[in-house]
């Protein structure tokens, strides 16, 4: 039984049940932060779309976009690589194309994305990407004018994954080739 004594276990749970209640599903951001990807500028040929990638780090995410760099260089792409906690300085207007790479985190995105992706005043150029345990997650909502793409962090789909981004990234700065 909880003793309910002030100063006691008491005062800390119900510290804990208003606190959780009013961070909602923010606790397990707060509570387990990720690392971010380490920045990276990769130039592309002159005159060619600059791209944006703003990621998490983990395995899978790493390997992600160590594939999508190569891709982009295939086609003659510039690539800049930021961590998600750089998007708060982030201006979409200096880029061709903006890629989010991402965890769903209770049931939404990471709270530094949801902030990016609200102070836009266009989505057009937004391609957000959110892994999840099943892979099957994307965000609510039909009026959404970015492309969203749903992923597992399974090592063996980098290169799907990849190719599916790069699709959408070329809708949306056109064909483009070396």
């Amino acid at each position: 039984m909880i003793d309910m004594t002030p100063g006691r276990t008491g005062t800390f749970s119900l510290f804990l049940v208003l606190w959780i209640a009013v961070q909602g599903c923010a606790v397990p951001q707060k509570m387990w932060p990720q690392k971010d990807m380490a920045p990276t500028v990769r130039t592309g040929t002159v005159d060619a779309p600059n791209i944006l990638v703003a990621s998490r780090h983990s395995p899978f995410k790493t390997a992600l976009v160590d594939e999508l760099g190569l891709q982009m260089a295939s086609r003659g792409l510039g690539l800049e690589i930021v961590g998600i906690e750089a998007l708060e300085t982030v201006e979409m207007e200096r880029y061709d194309a903006v890629v989010i790479i991402s965890t769903c985190l209770a049931w939404g995105f990471d709270t530094r994305v949801r902030a990016f992706v609200d102070r836009q005043p266009r989505h057009d150029k937004l391609i957000l990407v959110t892994t999840s345990a099943a892979g099957d997650w994307l965000p609510d909502g039909d009026a959404q004018a970015y492309d969203a793409i749903s992923a597992a962090s399974e090592i063996a789909e980098v290169e799907t994954v990849a190719r599916n981004i790069m699709s959408s990234l070329l809708s949306v700065v056109g064909e483009v080739s070396p």
